[in-house]
């Protein structure tokens, strides 16, 4: 099946190593640890650590926004998850590197976000009130549990009146999710697709499990947080949670050319032997 390119012509992330792909680069190149010295409440062995603090303007200064999206954005800090937070300035980053604000009407975009169960702490926090007290679990809530308050949340934000879905496996929603985009593309149900891969916020209970299947570094008395994660390490004893968010923006890259978009990469599927997509 002969297919037209598709190619990333945006891209955003947000990580506790840094904000913004710039930021996040310049991490890379210095060999930075995303460690920033937090430790789960009522899990005193473990390092675990790398999470941005509550997020706020800091993680948006890099961005040009209008005071439309900037109010928006400001409203999901106060009443979403952080996940949706983190989804919210990782996409709006794409989209502004991409040049998407006239590019396409509304309807030409669609949005894709690679999610699996992401509101594990704020489900913990709410659980939390109801077993004190029924009447204090917050009623945002009910629109929150399902990960779907992504999509409803990034459309408004970004003004996308296409279709937009979530797909979820666990580790791999990511990559799913950039499969279901080029998929979108291919087909041509879109113009330009929006692929987040969103942040997993877990509590303290899944940072329990982890600790108690070995799984979680720092387990070692006197352990380094910056040097707790040594997965090739004979000595290593498990990880250091690092948690982050990334977006990238998927086009044809005949329209991407045609409107003078830079190009990032191209997204190419496995091919078989009859050049046909392959289904492994």
């Amino acid at each position: 099946m002969q297919t037209r390119n598709v190619v990333i012509t945006g891209a955003g992330i947000v990580t506790s190593l840094g904000v913004g792909w710039t930021d996040f680069a310049a991490g890379l190149r210095e060999g930075r640890s995303n460690f920033c010295g937090r430790r789960i409440e009522g899990i005193d062995e473990s390092v675990a650590g790398a999470w941005l603090a509550s997020p706020g303007p800091e993680y948006w200064g890099h961005l040009q926004l209008s005071q439309v999206q900037s109010g928006k954005l400001e409203k999901l800090v106060r009443q979403g998850p952080s996940s949706v937070v983190w989804s919210a300035v990782a996409a709006l980053e794409a989209c502004a590197s991409a040049g998407l604000s006239a590019a396409y009407t509304p309807e030409e975009w669609a949005l894709i976000v690679g999610v699996s169960n992401l509101s594990l702490d704020t489900h913990y926090r709410e659980a939390g009130k109801f077993l004190v007290d029924p009447n204090r679990v917050s009623p945002r809530w009910a629109l929150q549990f399902a990960d779907t308050d992504q999509i409803g949340a990034l459309s408004e934000l970004l003004g996308i009146q296409g279709e937009g879905f979530t797909v979820g496996g666990n580790s791999a929603s990511g990559n799913l999710a950039l499969i279901q985009g080029w998929r979108a593309v291919v087909a041509e149900s879109c113009e330009a697709c929006v692929v987040v891969g969103a942040m997993c916020e877990l509590s303290p209970v899944e940072i329990q499990a982890l600790r108690f299947i070995g799984a979680m570094g720092g387990r070692r008395p006197g352990t380094d947080p910056d040097r707790a994660c040594r997965p090739f390490d004979t000595q290593h004893e498990g990880f250091v949670i690092g948690q982050g968010c990334a977006a990238v923006v998927l086009e044809f890259e005949e329209s991407a050319r045609a409107r003078g978009a830079d190009i990032i990469c191209q997204l190419v599927p496995q091919l078989d032997d009859d050049n046909s997509i392959a289904k492994r």
